[in-house]
């Protein structure tokens, strides 16, 4: 799950946007074959709940444009069936990665 996440270009252009869409992280997480409840299913980004036993957490956004437009942003899943965790480290697609990579040529 962490890494189907954290490799989901739309989970990296919503970061890049400062936009905390949990139903792009959740839809990540469902394209795994782990299996779960989407009812029980917590999302967190840096700390702060936008899901909450799969109901929407009320948002404050400029906590959370503010968190996700630091260095670093943290997002945690919690709920389902069994016990575990898991750390993946990746980037935001920004506009700078997209156009150093499209005129990149082999």
């Amino acid at each position: 799950i962490a890494r189907a996440i954290a490799e989901s270009p739309l989970v990296k252009t919503a970061m890049f946007g400062s936009d905390p869409n949990w139903g792009r992280i959740i839809a990540a997480a469902g394209k795994t074959d782990v299996r779960f409840a989407p009812e029980d299913i917590s999302i967190f980004i840096s700390g702060t709940p936008v899901l909450l036993k799969g109901e929407p957490a009320p948002l404050n956004r400029e906590r959370l444009k503010s968190l996700l437009t630091s260095q670093e942003v943290y997002v945690s899943i919690q709920g389902g069936r069994k016990e575990g965790y898991g750390y993946f480290y990746t980037c935001d697609y920004s506009y700078d990665y997209i156009k150093i990579n499209a005129e990149y040529h082999t």
